[in-house]
């Protein structure tokens, strides 16, 4: 059982009420101490850092700092809190800011140091398993790290991280797929409409590379289930498959192209239903292996 898990079964043992703004404070506190490390071995490589905290200050729209080179004689926290990175991640006032700005700073590491992505979102899941009422994962692909909203674990595992991680053949399903996480993370409801038409683009576009077609979602029952037949799919699945992407279809319909209400829970519903559509899909393509 992970410290995540203990620390949620403790606190619901003994009632307690935490404190949202406290456990963040927390959680942003643990995050550091992940950032901090890294930074400080960044620094070995005066040239590197630099460049790396030039391109994170250029990626914010603020203006370029030159850095005390005395970091070489600091503690890797000091020597991290010379950088715009860290006292730019620090100084987020809330989950979704610095989701934001944590992302960033791992976008650019990507670029420019991506040996150190790894060990990066290694400390920061240990962070995020230490701290289980915040609702943020991490998903790892390569020398790319995603940071994404989070629900129940065991869903986050399956259905999101999955997809994501066989996503490197089809980079157009995983742009929309991505960018439909990030707009949940942001928690801004008038974007939310985006979202669904984000997700649905994404599964729509994985079914036409699949299947070699230009069809909508609608139309393409026959060459599905032919597609799936071929691959050794059991009719009852293909027949409860298609009927679950049938209404999946219609509440797209009517809550993006319609403008027809919608509710807050059902749009994590929709993540994780379009989430375990693609895994099968996935799956049954053999681009798991």
């Amino acid at each position: 059982m992970d410290n995540g898990r203990r620390l949620l079964i403790l606190v619901k043992r003994w009632n307690i009420v935490l404190d949202e703004e406290a456990e963040f404070e927390g959680f942003k506190n643990r995050a550091l101490r992940c950032v901090a490390p890294v930074l400080s071995g960044l620094a070995k490589d005066t040239k590197l850092l630099e460049s790396i905290d030039a391109r994170y200050s250029f990626l914010l729209g603020l203006p370029v700092l030159e850095l005390d080179t005395s970091w070489k004689d600091l503690s890797p926290l000091k020597t991290a809190l010379t950088t715009t990175i860290y006292r730019q991640i620090a100084s987020a006032n809330d989950l979704s800011e610095f989701a934001f700005r944590l992302q960033l700073f791992l976008w650019v590491l990507a670029s420019q140091a991506p040996e150190a992505v790894g060990t990066l979102a290694t400390f920061l899941k240990q962070a995020v398993e230490s701290s289980p009422s915040i609702r943020l994962r991490i998903a790892v692909k390569g020398h790319e790290a995603t940071l994404y909203p989070g629900g129940a674990k065991i869903l986050d595992d399956a259905l999101i991280n999955d997809p994501l991680g066989w996503m490197d053949s089809h980079p157009k399903v995983m742009k929309r797929f991505v960018n439909a996480l990030h707009l949940y993370l942001d928690k801004d409801k008038s974007k939310y409409r985006n979202l669904l038409d984000d997700l649905r683009v994404s599964l729509e576009t994985l079914l036409r590379e699949l299947l070699s077609n230009r069809k909508s979602l609608e139309k393409q029952k026959d060459p599905l289930l032919k597609w799936m037949d071929e691959r050794g799919a059991h009719k009852q699945i293909r027949n409860q498959f298609w009927t679950l992407l049938d209404y999946y279809s219609k509440y797209q319909n009517d809550t993006v192209k319609h403008q027809e209400k919608w509710e807050e829970f059902e749009v994590e519903h929709i993540i994780y239903l379009t989430g375990c559509f693609m895994r099968f899909l996935l799956q049954l393509d053999g681009s798991s292996h």
